[in-house]
């Protein structure tokens, strides 16, 4: 005999453990006995480990499975102790969770009391070590994602936000401001350290320290702290892009120094995917405020969304196309694209406000300008290729000819026009950088060349320009092909939408696009840099169910239908299924039908029935006529005998055929038909037979099966008309 491995017991990991006597063959389930179970995994893993060892000892077949069997009833009780125990666990978890979370509401209520009565302090003294219970409560808490987000909300709102807001309704000294910066960078220290503990509520912490950022800036009027809320809120939007609050946030950080960039964060947070609630009322509110300002993109917004008359609808969108123009002159890209992405919000914004002629109207605009727009972008890549060519043959040459002056001269009052930081997306160093590498110095009537430098930066500036606004070409192509591609439009707009596109691809196909690139945040759609989401809105482009093109080595148009026509288009699939199916019924059904003799002795009333179908001929087999005439001594025969010569002479649908047999019958009747036709015949029987799919001029049916067909055929397709 070869004893088992004995296994080592720990109070810990409670393991299988044996006595160092052999096996009994006698009883080969007695080294079971002394065994001792847990929920542990590792008593799993031994016993799998120890059925290997067990045909070494001597057993027998039939011992061994008895063994191989009580080992899997002990692993079936050690894993119904692990699900016992992991059950237990979740229980005593979401018990102590539960109990945390009451707590922390309790304590949330107290705050707001705190706050609520004591109007003599800033902030009441109780409320640091409340906060502190607070805290150490969500540290708990913040485990479950369920009820995390939840909570942080609350303990934000009551031990953070109330104490900013009271203190905000005072009127500081200088002292207080002090206190109140160093409160509020407490306050963020603790968001922090949610934020780096518990990374699903990163997103949620980002936007609140951006909040507490933004009060300091307002509060104490320090300009990093504008800075610093405005990196914490593209953070924000940045983890969770679907939730529009940062992007409100953003809107109203900028919406002091820059209106029409927060109209585009507001809007922005208005259409996504969990749209803040706000964003709509401070559209209107920024609209109201900038009213008396000349700006042609606001003082359209505000038109479409106040008092919408289609009149001065187009004296504005006049105003507009004479300013977006105006701006492609001087190369201003931002400003054109920035304006575009608020227009094409707006419509869609509109659309959700049942707006639906704004949104007709604001599209036309956006299509009237999209033409111009693809054509300028055409004429700076020609000029740009020119000037690439131009900069080629210098480096082949010191000297320059007439052709070449007249190109630099060209190159320079197309490109040297660059805007501010607060202007354009180039800074203003890079602007003096561009303008004095540009400086060209006559020598002895040799133009000498500058710095090839300049001409690489140059070229990058009109690439972003261009990338730019083919990103506010983008963002209009994916947006509006939803509300314009249906059938609640005219037809004219889905055309010129689908102009639009053509153009746009073909441009895209001459610059020679690809789908490759890191796919960037959408808040920069409004920040220095919105030629980095070119990537994104082509993938976007390309990928929606909505927009007519495809991607393949290069950018194919692929019109797709309307609804309207894919609907007209089902509805014809239907009707074609519908009349092929109507067709195959109408060709199955005969024109002639024999019954046999039993049909006739035993289903008198159904062929009764059969012989008031107008479209139906009754013929009876001659030799089934005399062989009920030769049995007319029972009362059944004399019936049939009855019915038949009283139908026999009226209109020709019931016929005596000189045939033996129904069969033969059936045969003459096919024979009998021209050749230009086909005729069909059923013999009808009390036989069960079953459903033959395949079309054959002569059929075998039970009587009652084909009564109740044909009653179906001419019910559903009116055979009768």
């Amino acid at each position: 005999m070869i004893p088992l491995h004995a296994f080592t017991f720990n109070p810990a990991q409670l393991h299988l453990q044996t006595a160092s006597r052999p096996i009994s063959h006698s009883n080969p389930t007695n080294f079971l006995k002394n065994y001792h179970y847990s929920s542990s995994c590792v008593a799993q893993l031994r016993l799998v480990l120890a059925v290997p060892h067990l045909f070494t000892l001597g057993l027998t077949f039939g011992d061994g499975l008895v063994v191989l069997s009580s080992i899997l009833n002990l692993l079936l009780l050690l894993e119904l102790s692990m699900q016992n125990s992991s059950v237990n666990n979740t229980i005593i978890q979401s018990k102590s969770v539960g109990k945390c979370i009451r707590q922390t509401l309790v304590l949330c209520d107290k705050a707001d009391l705190l706050i609520n009565d004591d109007f003599q302090t800033l902030m009441p003294p109780d409320m640091h070590s409340l906060r502190s219970r607070v805290i150490k409560l969500c540290k708990t808490i913040f485990i479950d994602l369920e009820w995390s987000r939840r909570i942080l909300d609350r303990v934000w709102k009551s031990c953070y936000y109330a104490v900013i807001c009271r203190i905000r309704r005072a009127a500081l000294s200088v002292e207080q401001k002090n206190w109140t910066e160093m409160l509020i960078s407490k306050f963020v220290k603790e968001l922090c350290v949610f934020a780096n503990d518990f990374p699903h509520l990163r997103s949620s912490a980002c936007l609140y320290i951006g909040d507490l950022r933004r009060y300091a800036w307002l509060i104490c009027g320090v300009e990093k702290y504008r800075n610093l809320a405005l990196l914490c809120y593209r953070k924000s939007v940045k983890l969770d892009e679907k939730n529009g609050i940062a992007l409100n946030q953003l809107g109203l950080l900028v919406q002091e120094t820059n209106p029409t960039c927060a109209l585009l964060y507001f809007l922005l947070a208005d259409n996504a995917s969990l749209p803040f609630d706000g964003a709509y009322t401070n559209v209107i509110s920024l609209l109201k405020r900038e009213e008396q300002k000349e700006d042609p993109t606001v003082a359209i917004l505000e038109h479409c969304f106040t008092c919408f008359r289609q009149p001065c609808f187009e004296e504005l969108s006049t105003k507009w196309s004479e300013y977006i123009m105006s701006q492609l002159e001087t190369r201003h890209a931002f400003h054109v694209a920035l304006s575009i992405n608020v227009i094409i919000l707006a419509a869609t914004t509109s659309l959700k406000r049942g707006k639906e002629i704004e949104l007709q109207s604001l599209s036309k605009l956006f299509f009237r300008i999209s033409r111009l727009l693809i054509r300028n972008l055409e004429e700076w890549c020609v000029i740009e290729a020119e000037g690439a060519d131009l900069r080629r043959r210098r480096a082949s040459s010191s000297d320059g000819s007439v052709e070449e002056t007249k190109i630099a001269g060209k190159e320079k009052r197309y490109c040297s026009r660059s805007s501010s930081l607060e202007k354009d997306v180039v800074s203003e160093e890079d602007e003096i950088a561009v303008d004095t590498d540009e400086i060209m110095v006559e020598m002895d009537g040799t133009v000498i060349k500058a710095d090839e430098s300049s001409f690489s930066k140059r070229n990058n500036d009109t690439q972003h320009r261009v990338q730019t606004l083919l990103v506010a070409l983008l963002h209009a192509a994916t947006s509006l092909a939803p509300h314009v591609c249906n059938d609640r439009v005219p037809s004219a707009l889905h055309c010129q939408y689908e102009d639009f596109c053509q153009q746009l691809v073909q441009f895209l196909n001459l610059l020679e696009l690809h789908l490759e690139g890191k796919s960037e945040n959408l808040w920069q759609l409004g920040g220095l840099t919105p030629w980095c989401l070119l990537p994104r809105f082509l993938q976007g482009f390309v990928k929606s169910s909505h927009t007519p093109v495809e991607f393949a080595e290069f950018f194919v148009y692929t019109p797709k239908n309307s609804i309207k026509e894919s609907k007209m288009k089902s509805m014809a699939k239907l009707w074609l299924a519908h009349d092929t199916e109507k067709e195959q019924i109408r060709t199955s059904l005969p024109l002639y039908v024999v019954p046999q003799e039993d049909v006739l002795l035993q289903r008198l009333e159904v062929m009764k029935k059969i012989l008031k179908k107008d479209k139906l001929i009754v013929a009876i087999a001659e030799g089934t006529f005399r062989s009920l005439d030769m049995k007319k001594d029972k009362a059944e025969v004399r019936k049939a005998l009855r019915w038949i010569n009283t139908h026999i002479s009226k209109d020709g649908r019931l016929r005596i055929v000189p045939c033996s047999t129904p069969e033969m019958c059936a045969e003459k009747l096919v024979t009998q038909a021209p050749t230009t036709s086909t005729v069909f015949v059923t013999v009808l029987t009390l036989l069960m037979i079953g459903t033959n799919r395949v079309i054959k001029p002569i059929t075998v049916e039970n009587v009652e099966d084909f009564c109740a067909r044909y009653d179906k055929a001419e019910k559903d397709f009116l055979l009768c008309h």
